[in-house]
């Protein structure tokens, strides 16, 4: 199990993380929770990059999508509280719209207030449950909370929504090694993520690892099927045994 030190490292945003975790030892890096992006799309019925939507997406006027446009420039600035201000007049004047509320979860979750990006997180459920990246957020802040079980639940339905959402493998894996004492479970999550995204590392190392705590073996691969000789003619079946369909030969 990883010290403390290495546990609360993984609270910090990536860059930090990653130095902290550096100062490590004692097997491989862990690999953080995966970093939060902004949602960038205005499609209400599929804030984010999880695929083709669920649903029939909401009619949005140019003005709703030119404030949003803005909003999320203004965050990936780092102008939290001009972001912030933006986000909450979007999601007021268009209650329907679930984009906003994410990134007002995110916001929260950045400055610490973690009741406040819980239940921003959920409101953007309630009304786009097939968001993987709201449930998968809520995750992430439920684990932050102390309140394990529910974010392992949280992650599960980010899967259960859509089964190629990488972040919510890799958060899975974490919570399911470092806070459920689950090693077993946290290998098929990050096998599972690192299928989806082909990361080396850190991750590999941390398979790795929990390879060898569980002492499950790595998959074998396939035998490779012989080649057959160019110009050399495939076996016939053979004929003496079949039989007619009258039985007789």
């Amino acid at each position: 199990m990883w010290s403390r030190v290495c546990i609360d490292a993984r609270l910090l945003w990536p860059v930090a993380a990653a130095l902290a975790l550096g100062a490590c030892s004692g097997g491989p890096r862990p690999a953080p929770e995966a970093p939060p992006t902004p949602v960038e799309a205005v499609d209400a019925s599929e804030p984010g990059a999880e695929g083709q939507p669920a649903e029939a997406p909401i009619e949005l006027p140019a003005r709703a999508v030119a404030d949003f446009e803005r909003a999320v420039a203004l965050m990936r600035a780092g102008q939290d509280i001009e972001a912030e201000l933006e986000f909450g007049q979007i999601a007021a004047a268009w209650p329907d719209f679930a984009g906003p509320h994410i990134n007002l979860g995110l916001l929260h979750r950045k400055a610490g207030r973690l009741d406040e990006a819980e239940q921003a997180f959920r409101a953007a459920i309630e009304r786009n449950a097939r968001s993987a990246t709201a449930w998968s957020e809520l995750g992430v802040t439920l684990r932050m909370l102390g309140r394990f079980e529910e974010a392992a639940q949280a992650y599960e339905q980010a899967i259960a929504v859509d089964p190629d959402h990488a972040p919510a493998y890799r958060n899975l894996g974490v919570l399911a090694d470092l806070y459920l004492d689950q090693p077993e479970r946290a290998l098929a999550a990050f096998e599972r993520y690192q299928a989806l995204t082909g990361e080396d590392q850190p991750v590999g190392n941390w398979i790795a690892e929990l390879r060898r705590r569980t002492g499950i073996p790595a998959p074998q691969a396939p035998a490779a099927q012989p080649a057959v000789a160019e110009g050399t003619p495939e076996a016939e079946p053979d004929t003496a045994s079949a039989q007619s369909p009258g039985g007789s030969s």
